[in-house]
């Protein structure tokens, strides 16, 4: 079943943590903790972070995401994985790394495997590999899926720009083809790609985001949870839906 997951962009742990709160009481299965939008990020900070978000019912999936691919984090390697294991070491289910970070850093690679390799198998710390491409959709995405998916990782993301409901489609049939292979997260960002996120139950993505409010998207084409529950009727679409 796909997962509603609700990206938090507070710039302070504590409303972050009291973010993660309130996308629960909206009915998020999952929230994505954007250490990136942290504006002092510390250690410490984030280890209570983690604390707090593990007392509920929700996944946790960690991100610092490069501002190369759309994000905040503009520190160097070493800071960013210090972030990464300061928050990995107590708690979360995913950790969300750029494909070509993972690609072109052999300390980001042993770290995170590192990271990995410590937790208890029974609540194991799972690698998305992600792309982000914010100026097109490209001709060739389910091979960029499969290059995503040749690396070591249990869940594959790529997310595009659409111009147009073609754009959003051809996202839609890659997720399709991808998902029955793997966990996918695939998803065209801007207003025209908004039935990817919606539709992402009906073709088997691991899981579409919805932001905790207007205003607080972490990237173009989200809608808020609210919407998404009630607009969208999301409980309501799966693979059976017309």
């Amino acid at each position: 079943m796909t997962s509603l997951c609700v990206p938090l962009t507070a710039d302070r742990c504590q409303a972050m943590a009291e973010q993660v709160a309130q996308a629960t009481r909206l009915g998020a299965d999952m929230v994505e903790l954007r250490l990136d939008h942290l504006r002092e990020p510390d250690l410490d900070a984030i280890q209570a972070l983690m604390n707090r978000a593990g007392h509920f019912a929700v996944d946790v999936i960690i991100t610092c995401r490069l501002a190369e691919e759309g994000g905040n984090f503009g520190g160097s390697e070493e800071q960013r994985i210090r972030l990464f294991e300061a928050a990995a070491l107590v708690g979360g289910d995913y950790i969300d790394v750029e494909l070509a970070a993972w690609r072109r850093s052999t300390l980001l690679r042993e770290r995170i495997e590192a990271l990995r390799l410590a937790r208890d198998p029974s609540r194991p710390l799972k690698l998305i590999l992600s792309r982000h491409d914010f100026e097109k959709t490209p001709a060739d995405l389910p091979r960029i899926l499969e290059d995503i998916a040749s690396e070591p990782c249990d869940v594959v993301k790529l997310a595009t720009k659409a111009e147009s409901l073609v754009d959003s489609l051809r996202v839609l049939d890659a997720l399709r083809e991808s998902a029955a292979k793997r966990p996918t997260i695939a998803l065209a960002m801007g207003e025209a790609g908004i039935s990817t996120r919606v539709l992402a139950g009906k073709f088997g993505a691991l899981l579409t985001f919805a932001s905790l409010e207007t205003g607080q998207e972490s990237a173009p084409g989200q809608v808020t949870i609210v919407d998404m529950l009630g607009l969208y009727r999301w409980n309501s679409i799966g693979p059976a839906t017309a």
